[in-house]
């Protein structure tokens, strides 16, 4: 028999072990003078209700043990339940709207709905964006990125380092090459995975192609297990089962005018003539030479006032060319700055 200080769990078998243990312990005491039936009755009824006592006390303390296990395990359960069932931490912004002509839409996951996008909206990680045929799209990263999506183009935002493009094409811009540029992008696509070093580059999906034009800087295309390097003026033609395809391409060619058409509107006001025209020049593909470095100093310090917005790159030159004091010459080619009359 255990003893009243024993923790352990009591069983139907330990009591029926209890009771085999004391008819044992009787026979071994051997023969004993038999005692008249009302003391032998008196002697069973204590034995037996000293063995219940010991038996309802050992119940009773494995209770209040197995009671505080119960109610740990039902806590910890609460806690998973809440931990599971508690609100996502809210996706970072990634992104905000610049520009859009047409119909835009963008949703969380695949299982959402499309809703549609306004210009100023804020995108976040993991968001997907696309346009409808007649729509393109500008937009900033956080990062200072910018990114311009062209007609009937998908693009899913996992990060500020990391996007997927679906269909269609995006146009990725990081910046002049004397600004601090905005940190590359990893750009997947079903054909390739391309990234960038300080550059201007359009990625488009054409059939079971993935074509990169580079219009500025370079270009690394990761397609299978081959890196394919891609300079300014190049443009690559990438497809399974088939060698690259290289060709020439201009920073100034008509394949770059959708670019321009969804361009974000330049900030005029307080701005130098300088700093419009390098602008406009990355946007146009076009070459600025000044005539001299008084002409430059001469650019550097004319200040411009008024706004270019809705306008495109070469509609925004014409307005403000045609109200500088500067004399100023531009082709499809270049942008020449002369000296101011003295």
């Amino acid at each position: 028999m255990t003893t009243a200080g024993d923790e352990q769990h009591v069983t139907p078998a330990d009591e029926a072990t209890d009771e085999r243990t004391l008819g044992g312990i009787l026979r071994n005491t051997g023969p004993r003078d038999v005692p008249a039936v009302p003391g032998m009755q008196e002697v069973r009824a204590a034995v037996e209700a000293e063995w219940r006592s010991v038996v309802r006390s050992r119940q009773a303390r494995t209770r209040r043990w197995a009671w505080p296990l119960v109610a740990g395990i039902a806590a910890s359960a609460i806690g998973v339940f809440v931990l599971l069932n508690r609100p996502a931490a809210p996706r970072e912004i990634v992104a905000t709207v610049d520009r859009l002509d047409g119909t835009v839409e963008h949703r969380g996951s695949p299982a959402d709905d499309w809703q549609a996008v306004t210009a100023g909206a804020t995108l976040r990680e993991h968001e997907q964006i696309r346009t409808a045929g007649d729509a393109r799209l500008a937009l900033t990263l956080k990062n200072g990125l910018q990114l311009r999506m062209d007609r009937a183009s998908t693009l899913a935002l996992n990060d500020l380092a990391h996007a997927a493009l679906d269909a269609g094409a995006v146009y990725v811009d990081s910046g002049p090459p004397a600004a601090n540029r905005a940190p590359a992008l990893q750009l997947t696509t079903p054909h390739g995975s391309v990234s960038h070093l300080g550059t201007q580059y359009e990625a488009r999906l054409d059939g079971d192609a993935l074509v990169v034009s580079v219009r500025e800087g370079r270009v690394s295309v990761v397609h299978g297990a081959d890196r394919i390097e891609g300079a300014a003026g190049e443009r690559l033609v990438i497809g399974d089962g088939r060698p690259v395809e290289r060709s020439s391409l201009a920073a100034n060619a008509a394949a770059w005018g959708w670019t321009g058409e969804v361009a974000p509107a330049y900030r005029v006001e307080g701005q130098t003539l300088h700093q419009f025209l390098e602008w406009a020049a990355r946007e146009t593909g076009r070459e600025i030479r000044y005539a001299d470095g008084a002409a430059r100093d001469d650019a550097g310090t004319l200040e411009l006032h008024g706004s270019v917005d809705g306008l495109t790159p070469d509609q925004a030159l014409a307005a403000v060319l045609a109200t500088t004091s500067l004399p100023v010459t531009m082709d499809s080619n270049r942008i020449e700055v002369g000296d101011r009359l003295r």
